[in-house]
């Protein structure tokens, strides 16, 4: 189980995460703060909704094998990879999603709201 505690200072520029069972101390951006990374430090949460642009309606679950270390570890490995690119994050969430399961998560694409 993680824990975790978030100190931003006053323009949000930055926010330090410091996870309780000392696996990591990472500094993030605000950009980088996702609801994905909410989601998975938060225990109480198992589903998670995405409402696309065009309606389309995704969810992600977390699986009984979820592995949060590993989903946050690959998310920031990714995010520290493209660093030089505006969309790095979006590129994270992508690879991420494109491998939910190897993390113990579900990643399913409903349908369109009519």
């Amino acid at each position: 189980m993680f824990g975790a505690y978030f100190v931003a200072n006053r323009s949000f520029e930055s926010i330090k995460i410091t996870y309780t069972n000392s696996y990591a101390k990472v500094d993030l951006t605000a950009e980088e703060m996702t609801d994905f990374v909410t989601f998975c430090f938060n225990v109480s949460l198992y589903m998670m909704t995405i409402v696309g642009n065009d309606g389309t309606v995704y969810v992600l679950v977390k699986d009984t094998g979820f592995d949060s270390g590993s989903a946050m570890a690959e998310y920031f490995k990714l995010v520290r990879e493209n660093a030089d690119k505006k969309d790095r994050v979006q590129l994270a969430m992508k690879t991420i999603l494109k491998n939910s399961g190897d993390y113990g998560l579900i990643y399913k694409k409903g349908r369109k709201k009519l």
